[in-house]
This record gives C-alpha cells, sequence and structure tokens, in this order.
C-alpha cells in the first residue's frame, strides 16, 4: 500500500502516505509557502527547487544554485 495506518490508545486512527511527493505536498500545504534558503541549506538535498506551486516562488518548479 501508499499509507501507514496508526491506531492510538484513545480509539483515534491516522493515515500516514508512504511516497515522497505526498510528503513534499503536506509539507507545502502546512508551510504555505516554498523553503527560504537557511531552510533549504539545512534540509535541503542538492540544487534548490520550487515544490509548491502557487505558492510564494509560483511557478514551474524552478532550480537554483545550492550557494552557501
Amino acid at each position: 500500500g501508499s499509507q501507514l495506518a496508526v491506531a492510538s490508545h484513545d480509539g483515534h486512527v491516522w493515515l500516514w502516505p508512504l511516497g515522497a511527493e505526498r510528503w513534499v505536498d503536506l509539507a507545502c500545504e502546512l508551510a504555505g509557502r516554498n523553503m527560504d534558503d537557511l531552510e533549504w541549506r539545512r534540509y535541503g538535498r542538492g540544487e534548490r527547487v520550487r515544490h509548491c506551486p502557487g505558492l510564494p516562488g509560483e511557478g514551474e518548479p524552478a532550480r537554483y544554485p545550492s550557494g552557501g
């Protein structure tokens, strides 16, 4: 499958996506923006990429030098 089900002692069940693309979508939804330069240096991998279309930095995914 593509989801992980997690149940708690109080009867709640959470479904977590397992695919990397869905994690990116969730990060965009929660943050409401793309990562800034500092965040990319800390958490990103390789060249900086816009992952959140329609949010600050919108447009087609654009690659930037990772610079430092």
